[in-house]
């Protein structure tokens, strides 16, 4: 459950999303995953915007599950907001990964 949502976002920031630097390409100005704004590495014939319409398709594939409880309610350490904000942080960064340098 959400213990995974935030399993994930320490493993992006561990560096478990790194790619090598001859595949990366400069993504900015998204319109869900805005924080990013950096080289990732983007597969032939598959854009930027596309991998952002897919993240925000996940994310609110959340959104429909959060829906099903009283956000209200006082759950475990995190409420439906850090939930939502984990979540799409995690979905982010895995979407696009950060480019390594080879240097």
């Amino acid at each position: 459950g959400v213990q995974w949502l935030w399993i994930g976002c320490l493993l992006m920031i561990l560096g478990c999303g790194i790619a090598r630097a001859e595949t990366c390409t400069p993504v900015a100005n998204l319109s869900f995953c805005e924080e990013v704004g950096y080289a990732t590495p983007l597969a032939p014939n598959v854009t930027a915007e596309s991998l952002d319409d897919s993240a925000q398709q996940y994310y609110e594939a959340l959104q429909g599950l959060l829906v099903r409880f009283d956000c209200g309610t006082f759950y475990s350490s995190w409420t439906c907001d850090e939930c939502r904000q984990a979540y799409k942080r995690w979905i982010c960064g895995i979407t696009f990964p950060l480019c390594a340098s080879t240097a």
